[in-house]
């Protein structure tokens, strides 16, 4: 069991406490969370905080091993950063509970990192947008539960985010043709209007904007690659 002599404990069994001593440990999204420990043979202790606006996982690593880390949507605790761990055998809400046990050990940062930039490159791409998009929108998707619909729904506002200025740049580029601008600019709008509509407080809600923004990002990569093309 991970421990440390400076941990406040509180009678639920939570304890806060300070990283940088035993540990590092670095803060990622559950959704990009769940993908790296997919992509690890043997991940060490993770602990999930549900609390947070974006539920959230803390991978602890060796103490510091995460001097200089800079991995996009992701942050490092390290020296005067504390923590709050849940009791070892806790495995699910309600509170903060643990993903991998403490007894599996720690994670080794390059380790981590090799698999989160890994998924960031992935997802960069067209065809790894296309297929989270897809994960909300194909005949057969299977609805994620509410937190990694969340995520999901960060991520194609992202998407979205960085489709729009480059294909708005492309259609207004001299000797492309209306035919293949006029339905990209109509698609920009569109997007547009569908990152700014209120998203709702219920699954039923979520999910439905979460699709809005995924058929958006569907469509402005078919039409990035019909302007790609030009």
């Amino acid at each position: 069991m991970i421990s440390n002599a400076e941990d406040i404990t509180w009678a639920t069994g939570m304890r806060l406490t300070p990283a940088g001593i035993d540990w590092d440990a670095v803060r990622v999204g559950r959704y990009l969370g769940v993908q790296a420990i997919e992509r690890i043979a043997q991940p060490g202790a993770v602990a999930v905080d549900p609390a947070c606006a974006e539920p959230v996982l803390y991978f602890l690593l060796p103490p510091g091993s995460t001097e200089g880390w800079d991995v996009p949507h992701t942050r490092r605790l390290g020296t005067h950063a504390y923590v709050v761990l849940p009791p070892a055998g806790k495995d699910s809400p309600p509170g903060p509970y643990w993903l991998v046990p403490p007894k599996r050990g720690i994670t080794r940062a390059a380790t981590l990192r090799r698999a989160l930039e890994e998924i960031l490159h992935v997802a960069a791409s067209p065809a790894g947008m296309l297929t989270v998009a897809r994960h909300l929108i194909a005949d057969d998707a299977e609805l994620p539960e509410r937190q990694a619909m969340l995520s999901l729904m960060l991520d194609l506002r992202g998407y979205l985010t960085a489709l729009i200025p480059e294909i708005e740049d492309r259609s207004n580029r001299p000797g492309v043709q209306v035919t293949v601008s006029a339905p990209a600019t109509a698609g920009v709008e569109e997007a547009r209007r569908r990152l700014g509509l209120a998203v709702g407080s219920t699954f039923t809600s979520e999910t439905r904007y979460a699709q809005g923004l995924a058929r958006s990002v569907e469509a402005l990569l078919v039409h990035k690659a019909r302007l790609d093309e030009l």
